[in-house]
């Protein structure tokens, strides 16, 4: 394996139809993102996310130096919202529970509860992003789940703070390149 690190991705954090053999010989989940650095293979984005700063925080770091600081950012991106409709999950209701439509109502449901308890807390932490001024871990989390809050119908109008920090993150080069609209394998509306 190389020493530079590679990031395998999918654009929409699954890609269960579309897994190479030689894929699911660094991964065996068949899941990504998998991240691979000096012959070391991580998997999972948030993992990926805290290894990468924890080895390559001395440019922009992503977390507060501050214990207490960094323990309301981790809080912030575990809002409730993310494991109750990921991909696996909306799968599972869609094969088994009447199909795309009852997924469709499941995720929305979880996203609005999750961005109602997130809106409450942003009001104690934000600034012009989600803890402070400077953007942070929750911030570059927060970009994905309004994508999908988007995609399953959440009116924003209903979350302003969240609503305003996500178009501020938007406006920051590095967040706009990897949005997955921007993704080479982008399927659009979908």
């Amino acid at each position: 394996m190389s020493k530079i690190p590679v990031l395998y991705s999918y654009w929409r954090s699954s890609c269960s139809w579309r897994v190479r053999i030689d894929f699911l010989k660094i991964n065996p989940f068949g899941k990504v993102p998998a991240f691979v650095h000096n012959d070391v293979i991580f998997v999972e984005s948030l993992a990926i996310l805290e290894y990468l700063e924890e080895n390559f925080s001395d440019r922009s770091p992503l977390l507060p130096k501050d214990s207490t600081e960094r323990a309301k950012v981790r809080a912030i991106i575990i809002a409730d919202i993310q494991p109750i409709q990921n991909i696996g999950v909306l799968k599972y209701i869609n094969d088994n529970f009447d199909g795309q439509e009852v997924s469709k109502i499941w995720a929305k449901r979880w996203i609005e509860s999750g961005f109602q308890k997130l809106e409450k807390m942003l009001h104690m932490t934000a600034g012009s992003y989600c803890f402070g001024d400077s953007i942070t871990l929750a911030d570059v989390c927060l970009v994905p789940q309004v994508y999908n809050a988007q995609r399953f119908g959440v009116n924003l109008e209903n979350f302003p703070t969240i609503k305003r920090i996500n178009e501020a993150l938007l406006t920051v080069p590095a967040i706009m390149k990897s949005h997955p609209d921007r993704q080479p394998d982008a399927q659009l509306n979908l």
